[in-house]
């Protein structure tokens, strides 16, 4: 597992560099590819295996992902079975169509949710946990009963901080982050 994750990153680094323009020649080898990559791995001082620090590595992506509050919800939804567009949409208060739509597409797109079209008129589209997605129930879960369980104690402080006294920084820092 940790070399498969390796050789991922490895593969995202290269084409982020492609993308920059560190490599000149599109018909540079494999081989050509590799020592200009681990020149650089030399020169930047990077780890080689997975880093979730690193914004190019897969692992950061994949944490990304499953840390995204959309995406636990339509997990809260999907643990019990198969789910249309349209139930997930209205189950899932506030969400978009337009961000319910991408959150399933990247889900699909990284293996933990699959799509099923069936051919009717009109069409039914039906999403479901993949098995990859099925492994990641219990921790999404474990975050869910961490919520449930502190919702009196984050309440507090929150209070407690509205109440203390802030800087004129400190608020502005607030609302900045607020509005995004």
């Amino acid at each position: 597992m940790l070399e498969t994750t390796r050789w991922l990153c490895y593969i995202l680094e290269i084409s982020n560099l492609l993308s920059m323009g560190y490599f000149t020649e599109k018909s540079e080898s494999l081989e050509e590819v590799t020592r200009k990559w681990q020149r650089y791995q030399m020169e930047t001082r990077q780890q080689t295996g997975p880093n979730v620090f690193l914004t190019s590595c897969l692992s950061r992506q994949v944490l990304e992902l499953i840390a995204s509050q959309w995406t636990t919800l339509v997990f809260y939804c999907l643990e019990d079975g198969t789910m249309r567009f349209g139930e997930l949409l209205k189950k899932i208060d506030g969400i978009s169509r337009k961000v319910l739509a991408q959150t399933l597409r990247d889900l699909e797109r990284n293996g933990v949710v699959e799509r099923t079209v069936h051919p009717v008129v009109p069409p039914v589209v039906e999403y479901s946990l993949t098995p990859l997605g099925r492994t990641l129930i219990e921790p999404v879960n474990s975050l869910r009963t961490w919520a449930y369980g502190h919702l009196g104690e984050v309440a507090q402080a929150r209070n407690a901080y509205n109440q203390s006294d802030h800087t004129p920084i400190q608020d502005e820092v607030a609302s900045i982050v607020q509005r995004r």
